[in-house]
């Protein structure tokens, strides 16, 4: 069931950090992962496992065995990969590049034993109004105005933008109020935003950056779990309910624009924009799959044939 290898038991490339280190590591960060994060710690601890792929692939079995739900054991099997990746990422190690390719063939092997979640259409009830984008907004720190700002305008996801390089290749100004914006996708699949051209300048004045469009003041590009973990808290605030995290903005963005023009063509246009491998996916996650209950009233005239033939019948 679960992927183990002869060398499971060994550390990869944090075999220099203490155990006692790593368990920090694991809960250190405060983003969208930090509860899940913290359940694997717990399962560690309390089985004396150490910080290994040994311990992950025992987490995995453990969570199958208790007949968790696949969403939850997908959500806590992203956590604990993310905290193992991020320990490696701070070890010696860091740049040795077959240790890398060693790590990330284990965790793809051992991904394989997770059970997958299947494709839901989007809950829209649960997401963002433009009233409560309004709300949002208004009630932001300048940065975080600027990230909804391109999550909600363009329907990217927080990880492509934390990605996008501010140079004369990425970013060209089109002449037209528009600049296009190069962002490299799922699958390393490259697509282009048109993005007005004062938003562009605005982010700019903003954050100042050097080399990414969204750059930290350590001259860093943005963690897609800070960005998440931000906008997450900010709609408890603010709206006193959570709408999930940066990726609530990106369904927000599709749902708008089909519920406006919900024919194939804009369907169509949509999922290329967005990035999606096929409007199928499009189709499936924003396109109401329920038949409008006035479509499903009788006739008049059916319905007035039934309630004289139950009349005949009792008569």
């Amino acid at each position: 069931m679960t992927a183990r290898s002869s060398s499971s038991s060994q550390p990869l490339a944090i075999r220099e950090l203490s155990q006692d280190r790593m368990l920090a590591m694991l809960t250190a960060p405060e983003d969208s992962y930090s509860v899940d994060a913290a359940t694997f710690r717990k399962y560690l601890e309390d089985r004396g496992e150490g910080v290994t792929i040994e311990g992950l692939a025992g987490y995995v079995a453990h969570m199958q065995a208790q007949g968790y739900a696949a969403a939850t054991q997908q959500k806590r099997w992203h956590a604990a990969r993310n905290r193992i990746m991020g320990a490696f990422d701070r070890s010696p190690d860091a740049l040795d590049g077959v240790k890398r390719s060693r790590l990330l063939l284990e965790l793809k092997a051992l991904a394989r034993t997770v059970p997958k979640t299947q494709r839901h259409a989007v809950e829209h009830t649960l997401l963002p109004t433009e009233a409560d984008i309004d709300r949002l907004a208004g009630a932001a720190s300048e940065r975080m105005a600027c990230w909804i700002a391109i999550l909600y305008g363009h329907g990217v996801r927080v990880s492509e933008a934390c990605g996008i390089v501010d140079d004369a290749d990425n970013v060209k100004d089109r002449g037209d109020g528009y600049y296009s914006v190069r962002i490299m996708g799922k699958g390393k699949k490259e697509r282009t935003l048109k993005v007005e051209a004062w938003l562009i300048e605005h982010i700019r004045s903003v954050f100042h950056g050097e080399r990414w469009l969204f750059e930290t003041a350590g001259g860093k590009p943005y963690r897609r779990q800070y960005v998440s973990y931000q906008l997450h808290k900010l709609s408890e605030r603010v709206l006193g309910r959570s709408i999930g995290g940066a990726h609530a903005y990106r369904h927000a963005f599709a749902t708008r624009h089909i519920e406006k023009n919900p024919d194939q063509n804009m369907v169509k246009a949509i999922s290329k924009y967005m990035g999606h491998s096929s409007t199928s996916i499009t189709m499936d996650m924003y396109v109401s799959q329920e038949m409008p209950a006035e479509d499903l009233v009788l006739t008049t005239g059916l319905r007035q044939a039934m309630v004289r033939r139950q009349q005949e019948a009792v008569a």
